[in-house]
């Protein structure tokens, strides 16, 4: 009995520490340069429930500005949206990118969202810029879309919702969305068994606020990571700079359109029903 107690503890060891390896060469990426024109700090906050690190990405000589939350997938972390806190900061937004307090517990991580965002906006991480008030965005990656659903539900901070191949759990984000009266985007990927089955359809349909939408073709889960990571290209396929940058255009689009009233912005969503890298478009109606 000893024996088989002892063969039973080694193979479960052996499974925990395959997959610790996993879990790390799957957050192993190279984190893009940053440019002058962007500061980037590590803050690491205790809110109600749970401890939250965070790099904040700011943009400088600006006095005010909107503010972007960026939030990872499942069992990933903020390397993996280090890219968009760069390119966000670079389009003059505050850019907060978390890594959420739990590996799966949506409605506990949406809480530890939503209270960092408050955090954020009564100014209690940096001195400058100043957050505008009433004008925050929540973008999420796959599982991050239902999470930042939740921080944003009866949210007066925030301003708009972006998903990217957001993926639902148990009808969580559905049930929010139905009341979410914001613009929103969901700019997703071919449907597949990290998304689903491209499950986001269903926040499509059940939008109350002015939704946009659009599949990019031939694109597969983790392309819109920034920077993604070897084990996600073995997992969901070759990711492809060249149809991350189709994400970038349409979210830096809407971004700019609700929190900086950019003219120009509505313009490059209206291009979306004819760009030939796009399919299943849906637009706003006028």
């Amino acid at each position: 009995m000893k024996n088989k107690w002892l063969r039973w503890f080694l193979r479960a060891l052996g499974v925990f520490v395959v997959l610790v390896l996993l879990a790390a060469l799957g957050n192993c990426t190279s984190q893009p340069t940053i440019p002058e024109s962007v500061t980037r700090t590590k803050h690491t906050l205790q809110l109600s429930k749970d401890r939250v690190t965070a790099d904040v990405y700011l943009p400088k000589g600006v006095e005010t500005a909107p503010v972007v939350m960026v939030v990872h997938g499942f069992s990933r972390s903020r390397n993996n949206m280090s890219g968009w806190g760069v390119l966000l900061a670079q389009q003059g937004f505050i850019v907060v990118v978390p890594t959420m307090p739990k590996l799966s517990a949506n409605l506990r991580n949406g809480r530890a969202m939503r209270e960092l965002l408050d955090e954020v906006m009564a100014g209690k991480l940096f001195t400058a810029p100043h957050p505008q008030p009433h004008n925050a965005a929540l973008v999420g990656f796959s599982m991050g879309g239902c999470v930042t659903l939740l921080a944003a539900e009866k949210n007066p901070h925030v301003a708009a919702w972006v998903g990217l191949d957001p993926v639902d759990f148990s009808g969580l984000g559905e049930k929010v969305i139905k009341d979410l009266a914001v613009p929103s985007l969901i700019v997703r990927a071919e449907p597949a068994p990290f998304n689903l089955n491209g499950n986001s359809r269903h926040l499509i349909t059940a939008a109350h606020g002015p939704m946009t939408a659009m599949c990019v073709k031939d694109s597969t889960h983790c392309d819109a990571e920034n920077p993604s990571s070897p084990l996600a290209n073995l997992a969901c396929g070759e990711v492809s700079a060249h149809r991350l940058k189709t994400y970038e255009k349409y979210v830096t689009a809407i971004l700019r359109k609700i929190l900086v009233k950019d003219p120009t912005a509505d313009e490059i969503l209206t291009s979306a029903a004819t760009d030939t890298r796009l399919k299943d478009v849906v637009l706003p109606s006028p």
